[in-house]
C-alpha cells in the first residue's frame, strides 16, 4: 500500500512539474502589433494596461481592481494605488539580466493632470502606449527610449519610479500574459488567461475626446450631443459624405502614439446616424470613419470647425 501511494503521489508531482514547465516566466518581447492592429484592443486598453501586460478593454486604472483607485494625480498617491494591485512591487531599480527576468516598468504624473507607464521589454530597450492610441518605442521627441528617466515626456514632468511585474510567456505573442490583477479583472491570473473584458455591443453611442494616457478619457453621450441641432445637421452632412466617398485605406487605422491631446473619437454603436458600430476619428481637417472592416477618409475645412465645437462641449 506504501508503494502504491508513494508511486501515485509521485505521478501526480511530475504531472504538475510538467504542466507549470512549458510556462516560460520572463520579460515580454516587443511585439507592438498585438496592441496595435486589433481596433478593440487599441482603443480600450491604456498604458498602464500595456505596461502591465494585461488587456482588460476597461482602460484599467491603478488600484481599481482592488478598490483603492488615486485620489490625486501625484506621484505619491498614484504609486500607492498600484501597490495595492496585485503583482505589482514597487522597487528602487533592477538592471537588465536576460530575458528570463522579471519585467520592469515606470511610471510618471503631469501633476494635477494624468498618469503615464512606460514597459522595458527583452530588447532592453523601452516602450510604451498613449492612451488609446498606438502603442510605440519612441519618445515625444521620436527617439527610442534607453530610459523613461531621459525621455522626452512631454508634460509628464514627474519621474515617480519603479514597479516590478511578473509574466507568463505562454504564447508566441508573449502580450497579455502580466501575472497582475487590474482594472475590472477578478482574480490574480496564474498560467491561464483571466482578463476581464467588456462587450462594445450593449454599449451606448458616446463620443470621447482624447487628451489622456491614463485617465479615462471625458466622453458624453452621442444622442445628448445631437440635441444641438446645428452640430447635429453638420455632422449629418459629413455622414453623407463619407458614404459616397471612396475607400481610402484598409482598417484597423492606428490613432496617434502622442502623449497630449490626440483628436475626438466618435462611437456609434447604437447607429444613431452612422452605420451601426461605426467608429468616426476627427482631427484638424480629416475625419475617418472605420466599420465592418474599411475605412473612409474625408478631408474638409468644415471638420475643423466640426472639431472646435465638439471640444467645447468637453
Amino acid at each position: 500500500m506504501i508503494a502504491i501511494s508513494s508511486f501515485i503521489l509521485m505521478s501526480t508531482f511530475a504531472v504538475a512539474v510538467s504542466a507549470t514547465s512549458s510556462i516560460e516566466l520572463g520579460v515580454p518581447k516587443l511585439n507592438l502589433d498585438f496592441w496595435n492592429k486589433d481596433s478593440t484592443i487599441q482603443w480600450n486598453n491604456n498604458c498602464y494596461n500595456y505596461s502591465t501586460n494585461r488587456v482588460t478593454n476597461s482602460y484599467a486604472q491603478p488600484g481599481e481592481a482592488s478598490h483603492q483607485v488615486y485620489n490625486h494625480l501625484t506621484c505619491e498617491d498614484v504609486a500607492r494605488a498600484a501597490s495595492k494591485d496585485l503583482g505589482l512591487t514597487r522597487i528602487f531599480y533592477s538592471e537588465f539580466k536576460n530575458k528570463n527576468d522579471v519585467t520592469l516598468i515606470a511610471l510618471v504624473v503631469a501633476p494635477d493632470y494624468d498618469f503615464h507607464w512606460y514597459r522595458r521589454d527583452a530588447n532592453n530597450l523601452w516602450s510604451h502606449k498613449p492612451g488609446g492610441g498606438a502603442a510605440t518605442t519612441k519618445d515625444q521627441s521620436d527617439a527610442l527610449i534607453a530610459s523613461p528617466e531621459t525621455a522626452d515626456r512631454g508634460v509628464y514632468t514627474d519621474f515617480c519610479g519603479y514597479f516590478k511585474i511578473n509574466n507568463y510567456l505562454k504564447d508566441e505573442s508573449e502580450q497579455n500574459a502580466g501575472r497582475v490583477r487590474i482594472g475590472n479583472m477578478l482574480e490574480l491570473p496564474d498560467s491561464g488567461d483571466n482578463s476581464a473584458s467588456t462587450s462594445e455591443s450593449q454599449a451606448p453611442s458616446e463620443v470621447e475626446i482624447l487628451i489622456h494616457s491614463g485617465r479615462k478619457n471625458p466622453r458624453l453621450l452621442f444622442d445628448v450631443l445631437l440635441q444641438n441641432q446645428e452640430l447635429a445637421l453638420v455632422i449629418k452632412s459629413l455622414s453623407q459624405q463619407l458614404q459616397q466617398a471612396n475607400v481610402r485605406e484598409l482598417a484597423p487605422y492606428h490613432l496617434p502614439s502622442r502623449l497630449g491631446y490626440n483628436g475626438i473619437l466618435i462611437r456609434d454603436h447604437q447607429g444613431l446616424l452612422f452605420s451601426k458600430g461605426t467608429t468616426v476619428y476627427i482631427k484638424g481637417n480629416s475625419i475617418l470613419a472605420s466599420s465592418s472592416g474599411r475605412s473612409v477618409k474625408l478631408v474638409d475645412d468644415q471638420i475643423l470647425k466640426l472639431e472646435q465645437q465638439l471640444k467645447a462641449y468637453f
